[in-house]
């Protein structure tokens, strides 16, 4: 009986990520350029505090301090289909974990106390909080989203749904190596050593950093510090910031 529930859910769950591969046509093959334009027109559109600022290579990237009230905006500013992932952090000391958002699901990879990985949703949606959220936006071209899409679509399959995984997910987990294809799987490397690329790239790659396996804070911090175009907007959502609009020539440096 496990077989067929299984293929059920192996299909279900493959549909649905061919479905979000078609969705938002409009943002098919859109640029970091034609990324940042929008976010921008976007933040002024809706009073979000934002400013644009050059980087020493000339790159151009927009910086945003959404709050409760323009979490709507910022959804609909990056919707299914516009291939764009956003590699987050919470800005606490304490905090040493990397979760995303794409294609508006809010994703993260978690372990049991066994040690075994899942990849699990971590919310529905953004919710106002009372702690900063630190945002790295990056646009994909449309082959690396949908090579993202289905490396998700495979690890949802792979680990099969959660009810049927046992005690400390010991029958249902990700497999090193397998369908995010990463070594070492842990919460940054899935996103990190991601292989999306036209050539098999991981996202690492593609925005002109090393692997930061294992060091989820590194991570965050490099991608704000590149001035590789990809990574257009640097979003720390959460409660005001009276001090974002100050030094607007430096990095906002996540901490």
């Amino acid at each position: 009986m496990s077989v067929p529930t299984t293929s059920r859910f192996l299909r279900g769950t493959l549909a649905l990520f061919a479905l979000l591969a078609f969705a938002s046509p409009g943002y098919a093959d859109r640029t970091p350029l034609q990324a940042r334009t929008h976010m921008l027109d976007t933040a002024k559109r809706e009073n979000i505090p934002s400013y644009q600022r050059k980087l020493a290579n000339g790159t151009q990237r927009v910086y945003l301090n959404p709050q409760a009230q323009h979490l709507g905006a910022m959804e609909q500013a990056l919707p299914k289909g516009s291939d764009v992932v956003e590699i987050m952090h919470i800005g606490t000391p304490d905090a040493y974990h990397t979760m995303a958002i794409f294609d508006r699901q809010l994703l993260h990879s978690q372990y049991s106390p066994a040690g075994n990985w899942r990849l699990r949703q971590w919310s529905d949606r953004l919710r106002p909080g009372g702690r900063k959220l630190w945002s790295a936006m990056i646009q994909l071209s449309p082959q690396e989203a949908a090579n993202m899409r289905q490396h998700i679509a495979a690890a949802f399959a792979e680990e099969g749904p959660e009810h049927a995984a046992g005690p400390n997910w010991a029958n249902g987990h990700l497999k090193q190596g397998g369908a995010l294809g990463v070594n070492g799987i842990n919460c940054v490397a899935t996103w990190c050593d991601m292989p999306i690329g036209d050539h098999g790239e991981r996202l690492h790659q593609l925005v002109g950093l090393p692997s930061y396996s294992g060091s989820p804070r590194a991570f965050q911090l490099a991608l704000e510090q590149t001035a590789n175009e990809r990574v257009f907007g640097i979003a720390n959502y959460g409660p005001p910031d009276p001090t974002f609009l100050e030094h607007q020539d430096q990095d906002k440096t996540f901490k």
